[in-house]
């Protein structure tokens, strides 16, 4: 199993990392209302994560399977950025 070398975290629109990273685990924490949003998307705009939040202090967690090649290559983004989020924080936990 991949362990956490690093996690990326931010709450703004921004550009994350602009390297190739292998995501093991998404969280987005403090969301303050139902229907508040969050993208991310990949360096070429492509989006590879979203999340609307269903009740107020939503919390979100997905957590991806690395014991089959398929899902190891799934889950390796090439960069990552906020392109939108509405409130709250990511933390994106990357092997």
């Amino acid at each position: 199993m991949a362990t956490i070398s690093k996690v990326l975290s931010g709450s703004t629109a921004t550009t994350l990392t602009t390297d190739i990273v292998q995501v093991l685990k998404v969280r987005w924490v403090g969301a303050v209302g139902a229907g508040d949003t969050i993208t991310l998307q990949d360096q070429n705009s492509n989006v590879v994560w979203s999340a609307k939040a269903a009740a107020a202090n939503y919390t979100e967690i997905d957590t991806f399977a690395m014991d089959r090649l398929a899902d190891f290559a799934a889950y390796r983004w090439n960069g990552v950025k906020i392109s939108q989020i509405t409130s709250g924080t990511i933390y994106i936990y990357i092997s």
